[in-house]
């Protein structure tokens, strides 16, 4: 019987597909904590234009659908999260 080989670089494609389907998903739920309101950016960086519909309000519940990289800003050191609220989606800090 003869083995097809099949490449790696198609295996990693397929994996990147299903893995960019995935990201849609909430891993978890969260609640905004910045008693000013906190941000949403276009991107995870604090260089990004700030979405113009939204600051959202302390308190707030969101949905964490992705995990960024980490940064420091201001002597604290985080993740960056990609999250969603309403019709909103976006990166915090």
């Amino acid at each position: 019987m003869k083995r097809k080989i099949i490449p790696a670089g198609l295996i990693i494609l397929c994996m990147f597909t299903v893995c960019k389907q995935e990201v849609k998903k909430r891993i978890k739920e969260g609640i905004t904590t910045a008693r000013t309101g906190l941000r949403v950016r276009q991107s995870p960086t604090i260089y990004s234009n700030v979405s113009p519909l939204y600051v959202l309000p302390y308190n707030t519940k969101i949905n964490i659908i992705q995990y960024g990289h980490e940064s420091t800003i201001n002597g604290i050191k985080a993740k960056w999260l990609k999250i969603s609220y309403k019709h909103i989606t976006g990166w915090v800090y």
